[in-house]
């Protein structure tokens, strides 16, 4: 330090940054703006339920209700009555809660095992059967327990039968009318589709319905249902090349001023 700038210091004239500090100062906030770019998008997302996994008779897994639109058209679940359990091996739940198919006439409706053991079961009456004229849907009904961005995955409805003409289903969130996701199958007997997709960002408590109706006719409409329910999160994590430019500008930053008040020291 020259002999000037001390006695500048001893005498309380207002001191200036000298070249070497702006440089190291500019490098700093050049190396700190860089570090804020360097980052990557992390995704972490992991399944919270499985419907065939969580599909189990006498009482629903944790999240799970079973329903069927008993009051009226589907999408609004003031018109939803619970599925009853019932004592039959394959029939896990019904309208009438007795063992064996549900009670006598077109109502069907359940969930549980097929034949063959798949998940799965039949709506109620289609819109031309029903003495109103409304869809009735065998619906599945989750519960989000942590709010993130929501998506259903590895998807799949099939006829199980030689439906009439095909199978209608929808996904609703809350008390929303309009499905968020939607698809139908093809008549006859194998057809199948699936309903993949992402259902926004939910909070805890919104409440998933994944609902199957016969469309007009409910002949011959056994289907196998499944599906998957993701909840993914973003963080971004800076890389660490950043880190390391950081740290090391903060270091040139320390040391740099440590040199300086060990110069005005003397």
């Amino acid at each position: 330090v020259s002999k000037s700038f001390r006695l500048m210091l001893r005498k309380g004239t207002p001191v200036f940054d000298s070249p070497l500090d702006i440089a190291v100062r500019r490098f700093t906030i050049a190396v700190f703006a860089a570090n804020c770019m360097l980052v990557t998008t992390q995704l972490n997302a992991a399944i919270v339920t499985v419907f065939e996994d969580d599909l189990q008779p006498a009482t629903p897994g944790p999240g799970w209700s079973y329903l069927w639109n008993s009051s009226g058209l589907v999408g609004d679940p003031a018109n939803y009555t619970p599925l009853l359990p019932t004592t039959h091996a394959q029939v896990y739940y019904d309208e009438d809660g007795l063992t064996g198919l549900p009670s006598v006439g077109p109502n069907y409706v359940h969930l549980g095992l097929s034949r063959n053991g798949i998940a799965g079961g039949h709506p109620g009456p289609g819109s031309g059967n029903d003495v109103s004229g409304i869809e009735r849907f065998a619906i599945a009904a989750y519960t989000v327990p942590i709010g993130g961005s929501v998506s259903i995955t590895n998807s799949y409805l099939e006829n199980l039968d030689a439906s009439w003409d095909g199978l209608n289903l929808r996904v609703f969130l809350n008390d929303t009318a309009t499905p968020v996701l939607q698809t139908s199958t093809a008549p006859g007997l194998g057809s199948s589709s699936s309903f993949d997709g992402s259902l926004g960002v939910l909070s805890p408590g919104d409440a998933i319905y994944v609902a199957v109706g016969s469309g007009e006719n409910h002949n011959f409409d056994a289907f196998a249902l499944r599906f998957a329910i993701d909840n993914a999160s973003f963080v971004s994590v800076p890389e660490p090349g950043g880190l390391a430019l950081l740290a090391f500008a903060s270091m040139a930053g320390l040391l740099h001023r440590r040199r300086n008040a060990a110069g005005r020291r003397e």
